[in-house]
This record gives structure tokens, C-alpha cells and sequence, in this order.
């Protein structure tokens, strides 16, 4: 079940509440927000939707929840309903259906490529900017023009129109202290005008220039080129990715629990990649001393892909490019903690679960360089 599967899956919850009287006649909206439960919430999804329908049915929000819970709980896949809050509902799957999901959210991230994400939720919306395009912008605002062009970007990524004119919207920045392209470059210098808050100080120059994970930029854009080089790794073994199977070593993560399979063999130092900065192709430290690819990284990893889509139509809604940046970082981490599980290590042969697991890091490679090209950065194969 998919974001988009649960959301129907609730609609038609809400349908047949209505049509049994547990519910009086409500206006049922087209579409519901089903998300990553919030601090306090718990399973693997979480929905509002009692509190959207609370007013039009006449009852309080966790009553409406109570209704839906009910039916829910008839829902093949769903295996445990809890109600958090004041209604929001928290919904666990069945492991099948968790592992069917999770293979369903990769096949769609390589099937749509960097356009995974984007959707029509704005297609009813014309965004006026103030025309930066067209040069209109007050000379030497970069960061303004930055931003509107991220801004832009996302919007059209949502199915919205942009248009540019002198009497057009305004995004409120603040501005850079420093001439932040001619220090960092096109690429660093997009990203320190980005990745702050519009309202934010830009960061200074330095610290965007260093080459190790503590530098976000340098985090993101390394974890993209470790997913291309697996894939040239796995192509010099002999392998691609692929699912095979309905579940166990077919499913990125081999257990029920969302735990990558990663086998008695696999450490963390794992695989012919050596450690998180063991040089997939040999270009990095060796021996590497990366950290464990336990049994939640894989799963971590699927909740930040899974994410993607609501992320982008948040940072649109919200002229927010920065939320992108943020969760690309998060994207990166999870892959990087991840990595190690992906390759056979030793004389080990490659196996479904070997294949499975590196369709996984190929969509996060996909996703790292479909966010960044949002941004305007581009997305290394080598680093």
C-alpha cells in the first residue's frame, strides 16, 4: 500500500460509513493527506482525516476516528488502527503488504525516473512571480532570483503555471552578506542560498568548501555518486537490480520487520565498497570505517523515498525550496548507512537479495538527483 493506495483505502472508509449511518451525509473531500505519523503517533502512516470530517458530521474529531477505525481494520493490509491525539488515526500494515509497498515505491521511483514526485495537487494554481526572468529583479538580490527559480521549479513539478511579471508576487528573502555565486560557484552557491529558510542567514563560504559529511552539500551530492557507482560495481560483477519474487530475498529488506537481508557475511565494512567511505570504485579511503548497516537502515531509507512526493508539494505550496534540501540530506544519510548491505562481499555470489537491494539504492540515486535538479544543482556521477 502506497500513500496514494492508503488515501483511497480511508475514502472508502468514509464512503461506507456514510452509506451505513455510522456517519450523516458529509462533503467527502477527493483526497485525503496519509503521511509519516508526527512525534507522539505511531505505525507506519497517519491520516487527519477524522478531524477534516469532524465538523461536517456533527461529532468530535475522535469519535469520527473511532467510526473509521472500524472499518478500516476490514481493510486487507491494514493490521492495527490507533488513534493518537485529538483523532488523528495511525495506521500499521501487515508485513506483506509493508514489503509489497516497499517494493511497489521502488519500481515506481525507477519507472518514473527524476520525475518521481511530481504530480497535478497544483494544477488549479498560477504562481505571478515578480519577473525575475525577465531580469526585472533589483540588481545584485541574487538570492531572490535563486530562490524564485527553485520556486518556479516546484510549482510546474505540481502541475502548477508560472508566470513572470513587474507586479508579480515577491518571495521575501533575506539577503546574502557576501556575493555568494563568485565565492562558492554555481553549484555550492545554490545550495547556501537554498538550504537556509528564506528568512535565514546564508551560511558562510567556508564551511561549504569542505569535502566531508559535516558539509550537507557535500553529503548529498557524495551520496548520489556512491548509488551510480554501485550500480557500475554491480555491472562489473555480473548483476543488476531487479525484484524477484513476491517477497523474502525479492524485497529490499529480507525481514518482516523492514530489515535489510543483509546475512551473517555482511558487516559493517560490507561489500566490495569497503566502508561508508570505502571508494565504491576504489577512489576513497580503502578500508573505510563506515557504520552499521543494521537491521533499520533499509527501512529507513524506504521512509525517506516514500516521503519524496509530499515533500515536494509542501516545499511548492509553501515557496520552500529549503524543505528540499533538508530532506535530500535526510535521503543521503539513510542511503549512506544503507550502502554497505548492497554488494556481494568476498566470493559470495550475487543473490535476489543482492539485486533487490541495489534496485533500493538505484532509486535513492534517483531521488537525490530528481531533488537537486529541482534545485538547480546537478548531480555528480564521480565526486
Amino acid at each position: 500500500m502506497t500513500p496514494a493506495d492508503l488515501s483511497h483505502t480511508v475514502l472508502h472508509a468514509v464512503r461506507r460509513a456514510v452509506g451505513e449511518g455510522a456517519l450523516r451525509e458529509v462533503e467527502v473531500p477527493p483526497r485525503v493527506v496519509v503521511e509519516r505519523p508526527r512525534p507522539g503517533g505511531c505505525g507506519d502512516w497517519a491520516t487527519n482525516a477524522a478531524l477534516q470530517l469532524a465538523r461536517g458530521a456533527g461529532l468530535p474529531p475522535r469519535r469520527v476516528a473511532e467510526v473509521l477505525r472500524e472499518r478500516l481494520l476490514d481493510e486487507p493490509g491494514i493490521a492495527r488502527v490507533d488513534i493518537t491525539g485529538p483523532g488523528f488515526l495511525n495506521l500499521t500494515l501487515r508485513s506483506a503488504a509493508r514489503g509489497d509497498a516497499d517494493r511497489a515505491l521502488v519500481r515506481r521511483i525507477l519507472a518514473q525516473g527524476p520525475a518521481y514526485g511530481h504530480g497535478d495537487a497544483l494544477r488549479d494554481e498560477d504562481l505571478h512571480l515578480f519577473g525575475a526572468e525577465y531580469g526585472t529583479a533589483l540588481r545584485g538580490e541574487e538570492r531572490e532570483r535563486v530562490v524564485g527559480d527553485a520556486v518556479a521549479a516546484l510549482v510546474r513539478s505540481q502541475g502548477g503555471r508560472v508566470r513572470y511579471a513587474a507586479r508579480g508576487e515577491r518571495l521575501a528573502v533575506r539577503a546574502a552578506h557576501y556575493d555568494v555565486l563568485a565565492a562558492l560557484g554555481p553549484d555550492a552557491g545554490r545550495w547556501a542560498l537554498l538550504r537556509p529558510a528564506r528568512h535565514d542567514r546564508v551560511p558562510e563560504p567556508g564551511a561549504l568548501l569542505r569535502q566531508t559529511e559535516d558539509n550537507p552539500f557535500f553529503l548529498v551530492r557524495y551520496a548520489h555518486s556512491r548509488a551510480r557507482a554501485l550500480q557500475r560495481n554491480a555491472r562489473d560483477l555480473g548483476f543488476h537490480a531487479s525484484f524477484e519474487g513476491p517477497g523474502g530475498a525479492g524485497s529490499p529488506h529480507g525481514s518482516p520487520h523492514g530489515g535489510p537481508d543483509v546475512g551473517p557475511d555482511s558487516g559493517r565494512h560490507g561489500g566490495a565498497d569497503g566502508g561508508r567511505h570505502g571508494g565504491v570504485d576504489g577512489d576513497r579511503h580503502g578500508s573505510g570505517s563506515g557504520r552499521d548497516s543494521g537491521n533499520g537502515e533499509a527501512a529507513r531509507l524506504v521512509h525517506a523515498l516514500a516521503d519524496h512526493p509530499l515533500v515536494l508539494l509542501g516545499a511548492a505550496r509553501h515557496r520552500a525550496p529549503d524543505r528540499v534540501a533538508r530532506h535530500l540530506e535526510v535521503v543521503a544519510d539513510a542511503f549512506l548507512g544503507f550502502q554497505h548491505a548492497v554488494l556481494p562481499r568476498g566470493d559470495q555470489k550475487p543473490t535476489a537479495a543482492h539485486r533487490s537491494r541495489l534496485a533500493l539504492a538505484e532509486a535513492a540515486g534517483t531521488v537525490l538527483a530528481g531533488g537537486l535538479s529541482l534545485l538547480g544543482i546537478r548531480a555528480p556521477e564521480h565526486l
